[in-house]
């Protein structure tokens, strides 16, 4: 673990999932055959004009999840090696993780939330397992309703506007050039854009998950 080629592996790993704008890698998709998996945790401070982005990144060898029981939580997730796509997966809210660190100590920590779910999908690809294997349902897989009328002309302001959003390891950022008021307005097309995908991809799933129930 503390060796100069795991050392190097590391930071390819970190320049690898930067250079992709992603959240998390893990060393199977870069064709390193170990059980390895670096994430990159966002957290916000503040509100308003005075909220910033900060994030904590982590190192996992060897990593274990045991899951807990409780609630799940379900979210749209990307994937570096599906790019461009999307689906909607269902993970259990909660988790104990247990893995060792770029120094070899070793870890054990109850993560919820968000959190809980990136550790989940990284942590798969070291089994072969991707998101789409664990769609809650066929029909919510983003690329399928780009094909339909369901969600196409929202799909076609996401392509326009190209709103920020971090699906996992699909972060779309835009460069918008010109004046204050310029970017204004830019930001909110943006905004209206990006909430008008948000509510109709939740009537989606409502529609999808409230016909399974049945």
């Amino acid at each position: 673990i503390r060796s100069p080629e795991t050392a190097a592996l590391i930071a390819d790993m970190f320049d690898t999932m930067e250079k992709a704008h992603g959240q998390g890698l893990a060393a199977p998709q870069i064709g390193v055959l170990k059980r390895l998996v670096i994430v990159r945790l966002f957290r916000e401070e503040g509100s308003g004009r005075d909220r910033q982005e900060s994030f904590i990144d982590r190192v996992l060898f060897n990593p274990q999840i045991e899951i807990l029981e409780g609630s799940k939580l379900g979210s749209w997730e990307g994937c570096l090696s599906v790019p461009g796509m999307a689906g909607y997966v269902e993970r259990k809210r909660r988790i104990r993780l247990t893995f060792l660190d770029e120094t070899a100590r070793k870890h054990e920590e109850l993560v919820e939330g968000y959190d809980a779910v990136v550790y989940q999908h990284e942590c798969d690809h070291l089994d072969g397992v991707l998101y789409v294997d664990r769609l809650a349902d066929p029909r919510l897989d983003l690329g399928l309703l780009h094909q339909t009328e369901t969600l196409s002309h929202v799909v076609h302001i996401e392509q326009r506007q190209r709103p920020a959003r971090r699906l996992f390891g699909a972060a779309v950022g835009i460069a918008v050039e010109g004046t204050e008021q310029t970017r204004d307005v830019e930001r909110s097309r943006r905004a209206d854009g990006q909430c008008e995908l948000r509510r109709r991809r939740d009537q989606v799933v409502e529609e999808v998950l409230g016909e399974r129930e049945l």
